[in-house]
């Protein structure tokens, strides 16, 4: 599978979005790194009702911001991007 479960790493995006003052409990959130066909597409982070994508490169970028009901659904979507990507350009002109 290539979901890679970051969950250690969600205490730096916790930091990234507001840390809280000393002495209160940060809320851990779920990251996970999204690769597909060997790159890496970007991350998504739960949000409590599904998961925000964040792309990591620019032929991701129509995916940027969009919400997931899972993480695997995400995933899905990059792959189905670099298909259809892959697919026009086999097709002639």
């Amino acid at each position: 599978m290539s979901v890679v479960d970051r969950t250690n790493k969600s205490e730096l995006i916790n930091n990234q979005a507001g840390a809280p003052e000393s002495g209160d409990r940060a809320e851990m959130s779920q990251a996970y790194i999204i690769e597909v066909f060997d790159r890496t597409a970007g991350i998504v982070v739960s949000d409590g009702r599904g998961y925000r994508f964040f792309s990591s490169e620019r032929v991701f970028d129509s995916l940027d911001g969009g919400h997931f009901g899972s993480a695997r659904a995400a995933e899905r979507a990059a792959r189905a991007l670099v298909e259809q990507r892959r697919g026009a350009g086999n097709q002639a002109p």
